[in-house]
């Protein structure tokens, strides 16, 4: 692949405008992570209950990460730190989806560390491929991505018992805003895909974050 066809294909094309509108995407879900993230954990370090502080942590470092190597690949000017960048962010949303689970599935029989081991070892081969084999299988990535992601929902609704139905409707839209938001990622052609996109990615971020509030930080301890 030649410099100018990289470059054509890390860019995507994109007006300044839809830049401009990226950023100011990413600006917002940045700020509400970093907000979001840290509430959380002071919440769960009052609570002292070290099994959901460490895997509340688990969550928010994951959540803030994602978040991050986003706004660090789509903001990124030259395409070599740019093709760099694109490997991590793929691979952060892996981290992310097994992240999500963590807070829910930490704890509990031995049949929840199971499914949430199992879940991690995907996600992190997943993260493994995304950064040794980069534009390799695209679509079956994509693939991969919802498969966890709706795998991980199923086994909260099966082994998270105490999860109330409000936490489990938040986690649902979710992952439907996730699942959605990629059929605008795709829509190469729609002015604004990219920022369309990531605007759902932090709605679809802001329905699981408040889904571990409620289901996680404010849960009723045992």
């Amino acid at each position: 692949m030649t410099t100018t066809s990289l470059a054509a294909g890390l860019f995507g094309g994109q007006s300044e405008r839809e830049r401009q509108a990226d950023r100011f995407i990413h600006c917002i879900g940045i700020s509400a992570g970093l907000v979001g993230a840290n509430t959380l954990v002071a919440v769960l370090v009052y609570r002292a209950d070290p099994i959901r502080l460490s895997a509340g942590i688990v969550y928010a470092a994951s959540l803030l990460t994602m978040l991050g190597c986003s706004a660090a690949y789509h903001l990124a000017r030259t395409p070599r730190r740019k093709e760099f960048l694109r490997r991590v962010d793929h691979a952060a949303i892996f981290l992310l989806i097994a992240g999500t689970c963590t807070p829910f599935i930490a704890s509990g029989s031995p049949w929840n560390l199971g499914c949430l081991s199992f879940i991690w070892l995907v996600a992190l081969t997943g993260m493994w491929f995304k950064i040794a084999f980069p534009r390799r299988l695209e679509r079956v990535s994509i693939l991969a991505y919802i498969l966890l992601g709706w795998t991980g929902l199923l086994a909260l609704a099966l082994f998270s018992t105490s999860l109330s139905s409000e936490t489990v409707i938040l986690l649902s839209i979710g992952g439907v805003l996730y699942t959605a938001g990629i059929l605008f990622h795709l829509w190469e052609t729609l002015p604004f895909h990219i920022a369309i996109w990531h605007g759902q990615v932090v709605l679809a971020a802001g329905c699981h974050f408040w889904a571990v509030w409620q289901g996680v930080a404010m849960a009723t301890w045992p």
